[in-house]
């Protein structure tokens, strides 16, 4: 029976189907990647068309272009014989034509010039008889005669006579006489503006040499750091004026007046012949001299009118600057020009300046003892100005590094932002925290270093226009678009900041400062300081996006690429999804992209290398990109060898990265430097250290046994 039991136990076992057991639930369907299934489109978060003046307008000058021709790298604008001239640092001096969109090379020395930073060819001066003839001198580096260089000195700069027999259509290279060359120490402050006085001399702006608070600004038998005034036609290769401070001993002859850091252009005013300088500062100020024979500016005893060091500080002799201006306004002043054109009446008899990296222009009374600076540009598209001049009628012009000729003239329109984030259409007008419907949320892999802040972010690009898809990845935002990022810490939003562009494609920068009571944030015109609750300060400051945005001189979005946004996670409202699959899956690109690298989180699983480059590529790469020829390119994207990182040098002769040795590593050093300095990567955005990268960086360097090892 027990035997009969079990046969008949497992023969009921048998009979009886399986189906009338429960049966298992089925797998779930996998998520999909994607978090919307329809395009969002916003119908008030739009960039229109520039609005019309309001009474109020704060813009006191517009710009204009003066010619359509495809330039880039300018550097200098000269008007001589009728004819606007404008000079490209890679080595080419172009006149413009009359008919708006041609530009003929007068002279080509590129095959000459060292180019990168503020070398190459930057200025060029016509001799005051140039009819009679045909004198034109110039100012450039180039690789020094001796190969490899000496130690301690990176090329030449050099001071030279061409000379054009057809009235400056062209101008002979095999002319070149030269008059001054000097070893130059670093890729920096370098042999800059030339031009002619009221007095017939030829006036030089030389550099000091780019060491940090560099002696030889003070030092008087140094070409370095000074204004040079020499006498073209009193010798041979030149003469000196026997009024110069140091014509009869003591100093170089050559010297005019000492004390500058890197006297980027200088004018005269020719009714009065004062000599006007904007002289570019080291770590926290920026400065406009009015240049008197044998005058002593400070540099670098003082930068602007704060000791180096208080207790060697003797000002003794030293002349003030007209004007100072910290970096929380801008990073690299330009000198400029006294107006004394008919267009703008209001700025007759005033200095025009304005600095490269903020983009701002200010006008200054020139009978002041102590002028207030009065800004022109607010509310204009945000340009990158590199030198500025005037045309043969004497209207304001200036340049910029990717190729724009413009004009200053009388305010037309006021482009302006709503004073209020909610009047914008970008957010909820009644909860502002809150985007508007209809924006693209996104979310980067690797993020820039805001001082342990966080950041919201989001698009909005129009119905009928795709999101251009550019090589490694890049995507460009199309006309009409608007990106917005708002920054909150412990818990207490601080700025939103918009990048707009415009329906002529033209990009504006915008910040909006949160108000303490949290409810709404007002359009930032200034800087700004917000207290958080553990006590640190939060400074809002309105200039700073084009710093990076427009760091090499065409505005772009940077978070915003394939690289970055390829990532799971980001809420699209009760649904996750990858920003780049939602923007494929609701077609919203141009076209499908390939071949992007996926930058990992700098503080996740990945290797230390790849986390390293990652973090490199947020916080450094907008400004080393590799566009000038001996920078280092950190990109995440770029192959090992043509980052110009480890087993290279920087301009002075610093090793960027040395295996196993952060300490001899330009770039660790740079990251960990304090805020402020003149060293410090990146240079604007934050005012703490970030030791997590610093201990990352510290990690990876000491883990490299060879540059083979770098990813």
């Amino acid at each position: 029976m027990i035997i009969l039991g079990a046969m008949l136990g497992a023969s009921c076992d048998e009979t009886f189907p399986r189906a009338l057991e429960a049966s298992p639930p089925p797998e779930p369907a996998p998520a999909p990647a994607w978090g919307l299934d329809a395009r969002p489109v916003s119908a008030t978060c739009v960039a229109g068309e520039k609005p019309a003046p309001r009474p109020d307008a704060k813009a006191r000058i517009a710009f204009e272009s003066v010619t359509k021709a495809k330039l880039d790298n300018l550097v200098d604008v000269i008007p001589q014989s009728g004819r606007l001239y404008v000079v490209n640092q890679r080595g080419y001096l172009h006149y413009l034509g009359s008919d708006g969109t041609s530009a003929p090379v007068v002279l080509d020395l590129s095959s000459r010039v060292v180019f990168g930073y503020d070398s190459g060819l930057l200025s060029v001066a016509f001799h005051p008889k140039f009819g009679q003839n045909g004198y034109v001198y110039v100012s450039y580096q180039t690789p020094h005669e001796i190969q490899p260089p000496p130690a301690g000195v990176a090329f030449q700069s050099v001071l030279a006579r061409f000379q054009s027999t057809d009235g400056g259509l062209t101008i002979d290279p095999a002319t070149e006489k030269r008059l001054l060359v000097r070893d130059q120490p670093n890729a920096w402050h370098n042999g800059n503006k030339l031009a002619f006085g009221p007095d017939g001399f030829l006036y030089f702006a030389v550099g000091d040499g780019g060491a940090f608070a560099s002696p030889l600004a003070q030092d008087t038998h140094a070409l370095f750091g000074k204004i040079l005034r020499i006498d073209v036609d009193g010798g041979d290769p030149y003469g000196i004026p026997p009024t110069n401070p140091y014509a009869l001993g003591g100093g170089a002859p050559e010297v005019f007046a000492r004390g500058f850091r890197n006297p980027w252009r200088f004018n005269f005013d020719v009714p009065t012949g004062e000599l006007w300088v904007g002289d570019v500062g080291q770590d926290k100020f920026e400065e406009i001299d009015r240049v008197v024979l044998g005058g002593n500016y400070g540099f670098a005893i003082l930068e602007g009118k704060a000791c180096f060091n208080a207790t060697t500080c003797d000002t003794t002799g030293l002349i003030d600057p007209v004007v100072v201006y910290p970096h929380e306004e801008g990073v690299a002043v330009v000198g400029g020009v006294v107006y004394r054109g008919k267009s703008i009446p209001s700025l007759s008899g005033k200095y025009i300046y304005c600095d490269y990296a903020s983009g701002i222009f200010w006008a200054i009374p020139t009978d002041v003892v102590e002028p207030v600076p009065v800004r022109l540009d607010e509310g204009l598209e945000r340009v990158n100005p590199s030198s500025m001049g005037l045309d043969v009628d004497g209207e304001m012009l200036f340049v910029t590094h990717n190729g724009r000729v413009l004009r200053i003239v009388p305010p037309v329109v006021a482009l302006e932002m709503p004073e209020k984030l909610s009047a914008t259409g970008c957010v909820d007008a009644a909860e502002p925290a809150k985007p508007a419907p209809g924006l693209f949320p996104y979310d980067v892999n690797a993020p820039q270093w805001l001082d342990g802040s966080t950041a919201q972010r989001s698009i909005s690009v129009p119905a009928d226009a795709p999101i251009g898809v550019l090589d490694q990845g890049h995507l460009e935002l199309p006309p009409r678009s608007i990106a917005m990022r708002t920054i909150r810490a412990e818990d207490k939003l601080l700025e939103t900041q918009m990048l707009v562009r415009r329906p002529d494609g033209a990009w504006g920068a915008y910040t909006y400062a949160w108000a303490e009571n949290q409810r709404d944030a007002t359009l930032a015109t200034e800087a700004k300081s917000i207290a958080l609750p553990s006590g640190r300060i939060h400074h809002v400051r309105p200039n700073e996006c084009a710093t990076c945005h427009a760091a090499n001189g065409n505005m772009r979005t940077l978070g915003f690429e394939a690289g970055q946004i390829d990532r799971a996670g980001v809420d699209y409202g009760g649904r996750l999804g990858n920003p780049l699959a939602t923007l494929e899956y609701v077609d919203m690109l141009a076209a499908p992209v390939t071949g992007h690298r996926v930058l990992p989180d700098p503080f996740g699983d990945a290797a230390p290398g790849l986390r390293a480059r990652a973090y490199l590529h947020a916080n450094c790469s907008s400004c080393h990109e590799g566009s000038k020829p001996d920078d280092m390119d950190l990109r995440f994207f770029v192959p090992r060898d043509a980052t110009r990182t480890c087993g290279a040098t920087n301009a002075s002769g610093a090793a960027r990265l040395t295996p196993a040795s952060p300490e001899s590593s330009a770039i660790f050093e740079a990251l960990r430097a304090a805020p402020g300095s003149a060293l410090r990567m990146p240079p604007v955005g934050s005012q703490t250290t970030d030791e997590r990268a610093v201990d990352l960086l510290d990690q990876w360097i000491r883990s490299l046994a060879d540059c083979a090892a770098v990813p």
